[in-house]
């Protein structure tokens, strides 16, 4: 199984080496796309989600991505798991957290660190986010592949 882990440069080897530990290196494959270094994330995600025909894309803090990329994404046959954190005061204003809601809606699961990071946050099927800890990345990424409906190509 192919794994796209979209983060911020500064932390995306740390979370495709967490994802890849997640999902183990015998079932899945992860690569890496810097979706803040990205000239347009909205065409180049789901570009590279084509080329190299990823099953999932963990979406870490998206700043520039809008429900219609991960849309896209999903027309390529991949599922979507949202990774939302706080960082600072200013990410809890009003409009950072109607982004985080807006995202939430098109996402398959929204995990995220802290109960502020998940305020309103609710994937599309309904789910609410789960509230797992920061330092719970790893088990609870695994924990929503594995018990996605129709298994994780055979993760489990």
């Amino acid at each position: 199984m192919r794994v796209l882990v979209a983060a911020p440069r500064s932390r995306l080897d740390a979370f495709v080496r967490a994802t890849s530990a997640a999902l183990s290196p015998e079932h899945a494959t992860c690569s890496g796309f810097a979706h803040d270094a990205s000239r347009d994330p909205t065409i180049e995600l789901p570009h590279r989600v084509f080329s190299e025909r990823s099953a999932w894309v963990v979406l870490i803090q998206p700043r520039r991505e809008d429900p219609a990329t991960l849309d896209a994404v999903r027309g390529f046959g991949a599922r979507i798991v949202v990774w939302f954190e706080v960082e600072d005061e200013a990410a809890t204003e009003r409009v950072s957290r109607a982004r985080r809601r807006w995202l939430a809606h098109a996402a398959d699961v929204v995990l995220a660190a802290d109960v502020v990071a998940a305020a309103d946050a609710v994937d599309r099927h309904g789910r609410a986010a789960r509230v797992v800890g920061g330092e719970a990345f790893e088990s609870a990424l695994r924990d929503a592949v594995v018990t996605w409906p129709g298994g994780a190509l055979g993760l489990a």
